[in-house]
C-alpha cells in the first residue's frame, strides 16, 4: 500500500534556500511600495477632492445663473399678463411699467 500513491497527490520539490541578504531586500522593496502607495493614495485624494470642489462650485453658479434667468422669465411673463389685464400696447404699458423689457 505504501508503493502506490495517491493520484491526487501534489509533490513539490524542496524549497530553495535564498541568501538572507535578497530576503531582506525583497521584503523592504515591498515596504517601500507599500509606503509610496500610501502617500501616492493620498496625493491622488486630495487632487480629486480639490476637482470635486471645483466641480460643485460650478455647478452651484450654473444652478444660481438658471434660478436668475427663470425669474426673469417670470417677471417677463407677469409683465405680459399685466398687459393683457390692462389691453394697452407695448409701448404704452412699458411707459406705465417702467422700461423692463429691452
Amino acid at each position: 500500500m505504501d508503493s502506490k500513491q495517491d493520484p491526487t497527490k501534489i509533490v513539490l520539490p524542496p524549497a530553495i534556500r535564498v541568501s538572507p541578504l535578497l530576503r531582506f531586500m525583497r521584503y523592504s522593496f515591498l515596504g517601500l511600495g507599500v509606503v509610496w502607495g500610501f502617500f501616492r493614495y493620498r496625493m491622488i485624494c486630495e487632487k480629486h477632492a480639490a476637482v470635486r470642489q471645483k466641480e460643485h462650485d460650478e455647478k452651484l453658479e450654473k444652478a444660481e445663473k438658471e434660478r436668475i434667468l427663470r425669474k426673469q422669465q417670470a417677471d417677463k411673463s407677469l409683465y405680459d399678463i399685466y398687459l393683457n389685464i390692462l389691453e394697452t400696447d407695448l409701448d404704452e404699458g412699458g411707459s406705465l411699467f417702467g422700461s423692463v423689457r429691452e
